[in-house]
């Protein structure tokens, strides 16, 4: 089994400044040069690079660069955003970690992450999820005390994973 870490060191390099990786070799027929941008965009949006054919999240081969090793977790983007590799918005995270900083759902149409309009007792009801076991945290008159009560239980559960 190939060190990943070591590989990725051998053929990739990282600018910190822009959190992009790029070639540190030439490609066959240099079809790609050293100091060329590496990879390209997936599907939901994280940018992924390969190592010998196989694909990675640039997230994960910054991770070993900066720090000499393969992640044992997940990485997290601090900001959310997925293709922003700069190291100081990446930080490991267990999977529950990494879940607790999720976006809204496509669904989600209060605007407000874990509060949704009850429409049997006419309240906007606000919940969350911690360790597989959803928890109610009231039912409320107006969007903004549901809203404030589902930010004040994320602060407390989640501490530094909760979404600002």
């Amino acid at each position: 089994m190939i060190d990943l870490a070591k590989r990725a060191a051998e053929v990739y390099f990282y600018c910190p400044a822009t959190g992009t990786i790029r070639w540190r070799i030439a490609s066959y027929r240099n079809v790609r040069k050293p100091g060329d941008k590496a990879g390209g965009k997936s599907g939901p949006g994280y940018e992924m690079v390969w190592i010998d054919g196989k694909n990675y999240g640039a997230h994960r081969v910054v991770w070993s660069l900066v720090h000499g090793e393969w992640p044992s977790q997940e990485i997290d983007h601090i900001n959310g955003d997925r293709s922003d590799n700069r190291i100081e918005n990446l930080r490991l995270a267990s999977r529950q970690e990494n879940a607790q900083n999720l976006g809204l759902r496509e669904d989600n149409k209060s605007g407000v992450k874990g509060v949704f309009w009850h429409k049997n007792i006419a309240k906007w009801w606000a919940y969350i999820n911690k360790e597989g076991q959803r928890m109610t945290l009231g039912y409320f008159d107006n969007l903004f005390e549901a809203a404030a009560a589902r930010k004040s239980a994320e602060a407390r559960l989640f501490g530094e994973f909760a979404r600002t």
